[in-house]
């Protein structure tokens, strides 16, 4: 008897926990959550909740050829924050975005140069920026070649951080024409294959371990 007791008290606390939830997942409510204007207000997402200010830091993964229709831009992908809420819309600005590993590694050849570069700068609205560059030659380079193209890359990329927020720059480093750029003047020194902007990271003073995700 009071085992079968024991186990009523159990299934009836269960019964009330489920009920809880459900409870709590009714109060809920859903928002749209839009990109910024620099990426044409797009919507990138939806998600739940209680109350709007609950939706701030909310991070949000985005395929950019999902956002922009462009299937060649599938290897890369942006990351959003919720900052403004405003009815059922939540609006993020662009955090950074960032080329797959895997495609980088398709890349890769025997007898060839890989160029990295990784720069902190100060976009033109005062806002930190990691932006991570690669040069991949057609052939192996001497080091004197190596140093050349680093050069270039480091000194477009700090010139073009210079002159533009770090919205529009993050916006730029997957669909302007930023690569391309350093590839005509890389080429005059060597026979490159391909540059890509791998990585940009917009950064903050809160921990990124404080961050939540959509």
């Amino acid at each position: 008897m009071a085992v079968e007791t024991k186990e009523k008290q159990s299934s009836q606390q269960l019964v009330l926990e489920q009920r809880k939830a459900a409870d709590k997942w009714k109060r809920k409510k859903w928002f749209e959550v839009l990109a910024s204007e620099q990426f044409d207000n797009r919507q990138i997402a939806s998600t739940p909740a209680e109350k709007p200010e609950l939706l701030f830091g909310r991070t949000v993964l985005v395929n950019a050829a999902d956002l922009s229709g462009q299937g060649k831009k599938a290897h890369i992908s942006l990351k959003f924050s919720i900052a403004d809420v405003k009815g059922n819309k939540a609006y993020a600005k662009a955090m950074g975005h960032e080329v797959n590993g895997g495609y980088v590694r398709r890349l890769m050849r025997r007898h060839i140069s890989k160029i990295e570069s990784t720069q902190y700068l100060t976009a033109k609205d005062g806002k930190k920026l990691k932006v991570k560059t690669l040069t991949i030659s057609a052939r192996k380079l001497n080091r004197g070649q190596e140093t050349a193209i680093r050069k270039i890359m480091e000194s477009e990329i700090a010139e073009i951080c210079k002159a533009y927020d770090a919205d529009k720059l993050i916006h730029d480093f997957v669909f302007a024409n930023i690569a391309q750029g350093i590839y005509s003047k890389e080429k005059k020194i060597a026979n490159i294959k391909k540059v890509e902007i791998v990585q940009s990271r917009l950064i903050e003073k809160s921990s990124a371990a404080s961050e939540k995700n959509v």
